[in-house]
This record gives C-alpha cells, structure tokens and sequence, in this order.
C-alpha cells in the first residue's frame, strides 16, 4: 500500500495547497504517479443590493481544483475555497428589464489573497433621451439626475439647431430662444423620457467688408447670437 499527503505543509486555515486525486492505494504493477496540487483560498462571499427590490441571486463563476464552478450567492456570507485566479459574477441580476436594473459596476476580480468578496448591486433606473446631443443613460433609485439641454448644437459650416422644447414623460414645455442653457433635475424613482425639440437654424456670415458696410440686419433669433437665425 501507498499513500500521500493530501494537502501540503505550510497550509492554513485560509491557504491551502490541495489535491483532489486518490492520495492512497495499491500497488500492483510498476507506474509512475504525478500528483497535482492547486493553491487555494480560503474567500467568504455574499452580495447585497442598494435601493430596494427583490430580484433574482446571482451566481459566483469561479475556479476550483483547475476546472469551472458556479456557487448562487446568498445575503449571507458563505465560506469557499477557491483556485488563486480570476472569478466573475452575474453583472445584471435576473428581473431587469430595459427601463430597470440591478447592477454591479464590478462583476469580476482575482483573488490572491484569503479575504471576503461581497459584489454590491444597484437598483436603477433608465434616462431615455431622444433629440439633440444628450446620451441616454442609467441613474440609481433615489437619485437625482441632473441634465443640461443646450440652447443651441450641432452647428457646422453654417447649419445647427436651436432647442424649442422638450418632454418630460410627455408633458411639453416650450424653449423661448435663450442665451443660456437648460438645466433639469429629475428624481429618478421610476424611469424617465425625455424628447427634445428643435428648429434647424442658418448662419449669415459677414466679411469685414460687410461689416464696415452694414447698415441694419434683422436681429438673431437669440439675442447677441450674431448672427443665426431659425429656418424660415
């Protein structure tokens, strides 16, 4: 008979260089045994949830003894050992929608070290803008969403837009021409719309000759906006 050492010296309580091949037997016939033993963590995992709701756990992807295992996260811290090396989780739990999500910024990592992962997720919701230069985007519950709507954009060569309203989940207000910017805070406790409206503007350019020729001319659409004026 033979036998090994399963786990090797100099292992911890939380550090462990472990094999999970048979590490006793018979010898029957001449052979040769190549032992692997992988280096482990001992890691104390759990996840939590920021802003309310109640979506589904997510999974732990991570390596054990060199091949892929999956572990469902509780609230509750749970103890694994895990191969030195790089682990992901689930980045956007089960129960989102387009409009609305519970997410973790960061959904992988290495451990290296014996230590505790809690993957933290935030309930938010979604910023849906239409019209102009303003990206949609993802708010946490409970905050507010500060946008600034640009009075004019998108001019080159001649051409651009003015902003002449904006929708709010459908509730208009118009943009009389203005010198300064728009700035909305919206409460993001549910998801939002917002739709701008705009006229295309054209630009009159004057040389210097022009200028020193100029008698009169119609005054910009927005005041000292020299010298654009809406379409029509």
């Amino acid at each position: 008979s033979w036998s090994v050492s399963g786990t090797l010296p100099g292992s911890t309580q939380t550090e462990r260089w472990q094999t999970n091949q048979a590490v006793t037997g018979l010898a029957t016939t001449a052979g040769t045994f190549e032992f692997i033993y992988y280096h482990q963590y001992s890691v104390s995992v759990s996840y939590s949830v920021v802003g309310g709701g109640t979506p589904a756990a997510p999974s732990l992807q991570y390596s054990y003894f060199g091949g892929s295992k999956s572990a469902e996260l509780t609230t509750s811290p749970q103890d694994l050992w895990v191969d030195r090396g790089p682990y992901s989780v689930t980045a956007t739990l089960g129960g989102s929608t387009q409009q609305e999500r519970w997410n973790a910024p960061t959904a992988s990592g290495t451990v290296s070290v014996p230590g505790t992962i809690v993957v933290t997720y935030y309930h938010q919701y979604y910023l849906e803008v239409s019209g102009g230069e303003i990206s949609s985007q993802w708010y946490n519950s409970g905050d507010i969403a500060s946008v600034t709507v640009p009075r004019v954009f998108a001019r080159s060569g001649g051409e651009g837009f003015r902003t002449t309203a904006y929708a709010l989940d459908q509730q208009l207000i118009t943009v009389s021409p203005a010198a300064e910017d728009i700035t909305l805070s919206i409460l993001m406790d549910r998801p939002h719309t917002l739709v701008l409206g705009a006229v295309r503007q054209y630009e009159v350019a004057l040389d210097q000759g022009a200028v020193r020729a100029l008698n009169s001319i119609t005054a910009p659409t927005i005041a000292g906006d020299e010298y654009w004026y809406d379409s029509g």
